[in-house]
């Protein structure tokens, strides 16, 4: 008599099987992925968020002696107020209060500074702000009241702005940081830092005095170029504007974003773009100055977000719907990958404005009804 056959559960068989795909991370991100409409968003709330909740600028550990310099799963608050504006853009305001809990909890102390950096457990070890962050901050808070009428939101961006005003400005300026360890300041002003969205929001609640805002314009709307680029910094010393030799492409667009929204014509550096994208496909990191010539080879998936957010705001809608497809490029569509949504994934790794910068150009796309 033959030994019966032993029958094999096509149940346990699937049991191993969603085992193996939960312990490997694979089906953590197949089945996550599938549940949302924002891959991206998902990615880095998977992968990408640290214990507390604050984002990690990086998805790979790292250290650095340096505090002037960001790695591994550093937070900062450059990253709290980029995802505030996404919450904004996206008009969610269940995102957007989580932000404002991280922000009084771990950021901010309780008289207005906030520290530019933390670490992964939301301890910070520098004692200096960055102005340009907490501009944008106080805008998103002003932006979130007007929105959804969360009054402790407009009190948080008065705190703030009383702070920098106190604190952070020199002859009338702005200034890039202020240390309140050193009691010390900046004598810089980095004309991508002009946030002229962020000083309008200030003005119109009076939040800030008429002639810091006024300085701030000023410097902004005269910044020289040479051979098509912008001046990097105004020093307030010397007061004189000085230039890069290599130039950061994303310190020009946001330069060109924030003049525009000043309405200034910025004619000549969209024809830049549109030469440059005709030329090569692409648009480079850097650039040298004087040659006009790609100093680096690299693509960034943030700087093409701030393109296309500069270009919409421009009404170069066709022109910001090409760079959108090239933007994807760098984007793992495959839902099988555990980094599914997420950008520009080197080496397992990646930088959180790759990801986020990304979510909020295809969102506003999407708003006006450019893409689907």
């Amino acid at each position: 008599m033959k030994p019966l056959k032993k029958r094999i559960n096509p149940l346990n068989i699937t049991v191993i099987v969603l085992g193996f795909l939960f312990f490997t991370g694979w089906g953590v991100s197949m089945f996550h992925a599938e549940k949302s409409n924002h891959p991206t968003e998902d990615f880095i709330n998977r992968l990408m968020t640290n214990d507390n909740h604050t984002l990690a600028t990086y998805l790979q550990e790292g250290s650095t002696e340096d505090v002037d310099l960001v790695s591994g799963r550093e937070a900062l608050s450059e990253t709290l107020g980029i995802m505030m504006q996404y919450a904004l853009e996206k008009n969610d305001p269940l995102l957007f209060k989580k932000q404002y809990y991280l922000l009084i909890r771990y950021f901010m102390n309780d008289k207005g500074f906030i520290y530019w950096k933390l670490d992964k457990n939301g301890i910070s070890n520098v004692s200096t702000n960055a102005t340009v962050d907490d501009l944008r901050i106080i805008d998103s808070l002003i932006q979130a009241y007007e929105m959804w009428g969360t009054k402790t939101y407009l009190r948080t961006s008065r705190l703030i702005s009383g702070y920098i005003e106190a604190h952070a400005i020199k002859d009338n300026r702005i200034v890039d940081y202020y240390d309140n360890e050193l009691d010390a300041k900046s004598d810089t002003v980095t004309l991508s830092f002009i946030d002229t969205k962020a000083l309008l929001s200030m003005s119109k609640y009076n939040f800030l005095d008429q002639n810091i805002n006024q300085q701030m314009i000023r410097i902004l709307a005269k910044a020289p170029s040479k051979n098509g680029f912008y001046a990097k910094s105004f020093n307030i010393d010397e007061y004189m504007y000085l230039f890069d030799e290599e130039v950061n492409m994303i310190d020009q667009v946001l330069v060109a974003l924030n003049r525009t929204r000043l309405g200034m014509e910025e004619h000549t550096y969209i024809h830049f773009l549109e030469k440059e994208f005709a030329k090569h496909g692409k648009l480079f990191g850097k650039y040298n100055r004087k040659l006009a010539e790609p100093s680096v080879v690299y693509e960034s998936p943030a700087l093409y977000a701030l393109v296309i957010l500069f270009l919409l705001e421009n009404g170069e809608s066709e022109f910001a719907v090409k760079l959108y497809d090239r933007l994807i490029q760098f984007k793992v569509d495959n839902p099988w990958s555990k980094h599914y949504g997420g950008y520009s994934i080197h080496d397992q790794n990646t930088h959180i404005f790759d990801n986020l910068l990304p979510m909020i150009a295809e969102r506003k796309l999407r708003n006006q009804g450019l893409i689907d």
